[in-house]
């Protein structure tokens, strides 16, 4: 099966960027820690956006992204950054490997 990617944008209310990253840096080390399936979790912060952020994640598969979406962890840091939040956009994508051999 292939893998999944996710891309997701913040856009962060005013003066709360400092508190959601700390937050998110936190639900990021118990993503890599407790899911085997999570191939890579990087956090993007823009040069030109104030007060946004963008994360790359990549599953082994769908089960490994189904099984991150239930987490313990990921519904914590939801209810925990819901708050600071204006804008949440997520699109999930499947990882094309033979366009890039």
């Amino acid at each position: 099966m292939a893998k999944q990617a996710i891309l997701v944008s913040y856009k962060i209310k005013p003066g709360k960027l400092d508190e959601f990253l700390t937050i998110l840096k936190r639900h990021i080390a118990n993503t890599k820690t407790k899911e085997v399936g999570c191939v890579q979790f990087d956090l993007l912060v823009p040069h030109a956006e104030k007060d946004a952020v963008h994360l790359y994640e990549v599953y082994a598969d769908e089960a490994a992204f189904r099984f991150h979406n239930a987490s313990a962890w990921l519904a914590k840091y939801k209810s925990e950054t819901d708050a600071l939040l204006s804008e949440r956009m997520i699109t999930w994508c499947i990882v094309d490997e033979q366009a890039v051999n």
